[in-house]
């Protein structure tokens, strides 16, 4: 798998997308459907706030399958979280993802 530095360094420009639903099936759609990586979600409403995503706890087994189903890099996007304990982050760092995308005022001191 190409990681997004890599991607980013190679193209001119770059379709990142968040799905709607940390499902594999439109993780797998929006690959086919040219993205060039993939941001899932936890701890977050989506736009239309029709669909709230839960801890990383209880989204990790959706989150796995997407990485191990699809050849482009998958990012996390952290919601409106302020804490996540070590635990979290050594599961995430873990996990397979590509890269982070959470706010600043959310990063760990440490």
């Amino acid at each position: 798998m190409v990681n997004l530095q890599e991607k980013l360094q190679t193209s001119s420009f770059s379709l990142i997308t968040s799905i709607y639903s940390n499902q594999s099936k439109l993780a797998i759609a929006a690959e086919k459907a040219g993205s060039d990586a993939i941001i899932v979600n936890i701890n977050t409403t989506n736009q239309s706030g029709s669909n709230r995503f839960g801890s990383f706890e209880f989204e990790e087994d959706s989150i796995r399958e997407i990485i191990n189903n699809v050849k482009i890099p998958v990012g996390l996007f952290i919601g409106d979280t302020a804490y996540l304990n070590d635990t979290d982050w050594e599961r995430i760092i873990n996990s397979g993802l590509d890269f982070i995308n959470m706010f600043a005022h959310f990063l760990p001191f440490s």
